[in-house]
């Protein structure tokens, strides 16, 4: 899993989210640990008390790839539709086989600005250089920013 350093969401709002509180008292133990830490293996082994390594590897991967942690960090992350596409669009390559796989591969580089055709995205110019961009989850328009000082300023 791609972990994101940018904190874009108020801890307060995120646990009275419907993402959040849909989560097990396990998998919120579990997701704030992980976003106070970034290591998720140590919000294994501290939010269910594993100890073995192999059972930790493998219950922190079964964490990872559940849907409900995926949206739940994809809000407190406010991860735009175009990362969340390129998340999923490596998870169909590492599963592809034959053609299927060269041909998502191909689209990945597209995506991603890789192939030469085109480059990243400019930023959004009404967002200063250091601050960080909230995207509506719906339609994946900018609606705000946090300014490297840590202020919040919606969008209009």
């Amino acid at each position: 899993m791609t972990t994101a350093t940018q904190i874009t969401m108020f801890k307060e709002d995120f646990h009275a989210s419907k993402n959040y509180l849909s989560l097990t008292s396990g998998q919120r133990r579990w997701i704030d640990i992980f976003i106070e830490t970034s290591d998720p293996n140590r919000a294994t082994r501290e939010a269910y008390g594993a100890t073995d390594d192999a059972y930790i590897a493998m219950f922190t991967r079964k964490i990872e790839t559940s849907p409900r942690i995926i949206a739940a960090l994809d809000l407190f992350f406010a991860r735009s539709p175009r990362e969340k596409f390129l998340r999923d669009l490596q998870t169909d390559i590492a599963r592809a086989k034959g053609v299927a796989k060269i041909e998502a591969r191909r689209l990945y580089a597209k995506v991603a600005g890789l192939d030469g055709s085109e480059s990243e995205p400019a930023a959004e110019s009404r967002i200063p250089e250091g601050g960080t961009a909230w995207y509506d989850r719906t339609t994946g328009v900018v609606i705000g920013y946090r300014t490297a000082d840590g202020t919040d300023v919606q969008l209009r």
